[in-house]
C-alpha cells in the first residue's frame, strides 16, 4: 500500500492526437519514479502561465480520452479545469482540442501533496495533430 504525502509527484507525456488535438498523460509517480498504482482524485486544468497561475482563457477544450484513463468528475471552468480521478494505476489522459493551437501549459493538483501543482512543458504547435 502507498502512503500519501511521501514525495508523491507527477510526470507528464505529450503526443501529437487527431486534427488539432495533443494527449497529454499525467502519472501520479512515488519518490523513485514510479507509477503509484491507486485511483487518486486530483483537480486538472490549462494555463498560459509557466507558473500554473490562471486558466488559459484561450478557445481550447480539454476532457479525459475517450476509452483513455481516468474519469472526468466535476467541471470547475468551463473550457479550462475539471477535478478528475485517476486510472487504478495512477494516470490521467488529458484530450486537449484547440484550432488555434495555443501555447498552454497543463496542470494539476499533486495527490497527497497538500494542494502543491505541478505545470507541464508548454504545449506548442508541433504537440498537436
Amino acid at each position: 500500500m502507498t502512503r500519501p504525502g511521501l514525495g508523491w509527484n507527477v510526470t507528464f507525456s505529450t503526443v501529437a492526437g487527431g486534427s488539432n488535438i495533443s494527449i497529454v498523460t499525467i502519472q501520479v509517480v512515488d519518490n523513485d519514479g514510479n507509477a503509484v498504482n491507486e485511483c487518486l482524485m486530483m483537480d486538472v486544468w490549462l494555463s498560459s502561465a509557466s507558473t500554473g497561475i490562471g486558466y488559459a482563457g484561450v478557445s481550447d477544450t480539454f476532457n479525459v480520452v475517450s476509452g483513455g484513463n481516468g474519469t472526468d468528475m466535476l467541471v470547475l471552468n468551463a473550457a479550462d479545469g475539471t477535478r478528475v480521478l485517476t486510472s487504478a494505476t495512477g494516470t490521467y489522459d488529458a484530450e486537449i482540442t484547440d484550432a488555434g493551437k495555443a501555447a498552454v501549459y497543463v496542470c494539476c493538483t499533486v495527490p497527497g501533496q497538500g494542494g502543491r501543482i505541478a505545470v507541464s512543458d508548454v504545449l506548442e504547435t508541433a504537440d498537436y495533430g
